[in-house]
Parts: structure tokens; sequence; C-alpha cells
């Protein structure tokens, strides 16, 4: 006689196979979601830390520009000093002062302001590393450098702004600006107004790769770019054999400042990374699920299957008129009594 337990324990366990299988894999992809998913709150997180720092460094940069428009120079509580000014023109050739105080009386109260600024130049130079030039352009046509090393260069570098600043109208002047310089160095300028009408432009040109450099010491793994206010690039650490576009951005504002912070790390890093978690979850998930599941199998087919193939055995013999079967499982004593009495 054939036993129907046995039959549906086999099916029964082809069952809870796929059903394990199924079930051990869907966990694991949950679990591999959420391990992706707190990967990136953690590096958007880190991101944010990252902006905090730059907005640090950046802030006094921002700090004095918003001073000099908010306060401007006054005459009157100025002291005189002594300090002579290397002043040139837009070709380069150095100027005489007096000659330009005396064609323009509004130069003079510029000048003043520069004499007085120069030393806080010099120490905001020093405390920002990456402030790799300060340089100031009157609308009187005159310029000044700190340091003033090197002017021909800096000059030469200034030319997109000198372009931007000739092709922008009067209302187009005001307020902070960005603009990218060649060799990965960045420009911020600030119209600055005088009392007395005179004006012109503080410019800090900054080198990207030295400002951003603390970040990727913090992580080597990843690239860094500096984002204007429209999201158009202002330098960055990468390098030219990079391959921007196979690797994950992630973006986060600098403060109330005009700047974005990108971070680019590769993509098959953290998808590997999770693709690994991936399938040790799974194997484990995998392997709970089947022991579990080999032991109920197990104490079916002890409970179940083996004393269904007993009771089968039983009636064969009862209609053979043989003795039944001698060891009877625990818990069946009444069902094989019951049927003993029957064939009596």
């Amino acid at each position: 006689m054939q036993n129907p337990a046995l039959y549906e324990y086999r099916r029964t366990v082809k069952l809870a196979a796929l059903f394990v299988l199924m079930l051990s894999f869907v966990a694991a992809l949950c679990h591999f979601l959420l391990t992706i998913d707190n990967r990136l709150q953690h590096t958007e997180q880190r991101l944010q830390f990252k902006a905090a720092q730059i907005d640090t460094q950046l802030q006094p940069l921002l700090n004095l520009l918003d001073w000099l428009t908010k306060l401007p120079f006054s005459e009157q509580a100025a002291l005189q000093s002594s300090l002579s000014l290397k002043l040139h023109n837009r070709q380069g050739e150095p100027l005489n002062t007096a000659e330009l105080v005396e064609k323009n009386v509004s130069v003079a109260s510029e000048l003043l302001l520069l004499q007085h600024l120069d030393l806080a130049f010099t120490a905001i130079e020093l405390m920002q590393p990456a402030l790799e030039r300060i340089v100031y352009v009157s609308e009187q046509h005159f310029i000044y450098a700190n340091p003033q090393t090197q002017f021909t260069a800096t000059l030469a570098s200034l030319v997109p702004w000198f372009e931007q600043y000739e092709q922008a109208e009067g209302s187009a002047k005001l307020g902070l600006a960005t603009l990218a310089l060649s060799k990965n160095k960045v420009l911020l300028s600030q119209r600055i107004q005088q009392p007395n009408g005179g004006a012109g432009y503080i410019l800090f040109v900054l080198d990207v790769p030295l400002l951003l450099m603390p970040l990727q010491q913090q992580t080597p793994g990843a690239d860094f770019l500096l984002l204007d206010e429209h999201g158009h690039m202002l330098g960055g650490t990468t390098k030219d054999d990079s391959k921007v576009d196979e690797m994950l951005l992630q973006l986060q504002r600098i403060g109330r400042q005009p700047f974005s912070l990108a971070m680019l790390e590769a993509r098959n890093g953290l998808f590997s990374a999770g693709f690994k978690s991936f399938i040790a979850y799974w194997i484990g998930y995998l392997v709970v699920l089947s022991l579990a599941s080999l032991g109920y199998a197990y104490r079916y087919k002890q409970k179940v299957v083996r004393p269904v193939r007993r009771l089968t055995v039983h009636v064969e013999r009862a209609i053979r008129d043989q003795a039944g079967v001698r060891h009877i499982p625990s818990g069946w004593e009444e069902i094989f009594d019951k049927i003993s009495r029957l064939k009596s």
C-alpha cells in the first residue's frame, strides 16, 4: 500500500526548499537596500561635515568683504600712513601715486583704505593657505596686488574677469561674484563703494585643489569639486584622466555662500561592497532558514510519516490475518488498537 504521507512529505520538502530560497533572497535584498541607503546617508552626513569645513575656511573672506561693503571707509576716522603702495595699470606698467591723486581726489581715499588693509591682507593670506592673491581693481584705472610679486602673471590670469567686467552693465557689477580661472583657480569679487564716490573691486584668487586638500586627505578614495551657485564647475581635485560620468556624485550647498561642494566616489566601490554584503546576507538567511526547515521536516517525518508507514504495514498484516507490528509509535496506540479490534 502506498504511503500518502510520504508523498506529501516529499512534496512539502520541495515547496519548503523553494520557499526558503525565495524568502532568503527577499530578506537579503531588503538588507542590501538598507545597507546602501545607510551608506548613502552616512556619505551625505560626511559631505555635510566637509561642506561645513569649507564654509569655515571661506567665511572670514566673505566676512571681510561684507564688512567693507556695509562699513565704507571714512576719511575722517582714518589715520595717515607712510606705507607706500605699488600700483599698476591694465598693461602692467607702474603708476605714479602722486599723479593719480592729482587727477582724481577720490583716489586718495582708495589708497588710504589699501594702506590700512595691506597688513590685514597679509594676515588673511597666512591664515588661509588656499588664498593665493588679493587684488584691488579701482574704477579709476589702477590695480593693486598683494603680494606684489609676479604681478604680470597675476594680470594675465585675471583676463576673464576683466572681460566679464567690461561686458557687464552698471547694475550687474554690484554684489559678490565668482569666476573660474585657469590652472584650477577660482576668483571671488566684491564691489566696494567709497563715501566720496570712489569705487573698486576686491578680488580673492583661491587655489581650489589647495582649498579642498584637507577633504581629500580625510577621504583619499574620493574627489571633490567646487561649484558656483548655478552649478558650474569652478575647480576641483579630479585628474584629467578621471571618468566623472562613471562616478557617484553627491552635492551639498556650502552654508549661505555662493558655492556648492560635490563629492565623487567610485560607483563600483559602493555597489560592489553592497553586493558582497548582499551575498553574505543571502547565505546567512539561507543557512538559518534551511536549518529551521530541515528541523521541522525531520520532526514531521519522525512524528507523522514513519507512524503512517507503520500503520500501513499494520493494516496489511491485519488483512492477511497476521500479527500486527510490535513497536507502535508513541501517541498512535489507540489507532493501532482500533484497527486490530475491527479485524477481530
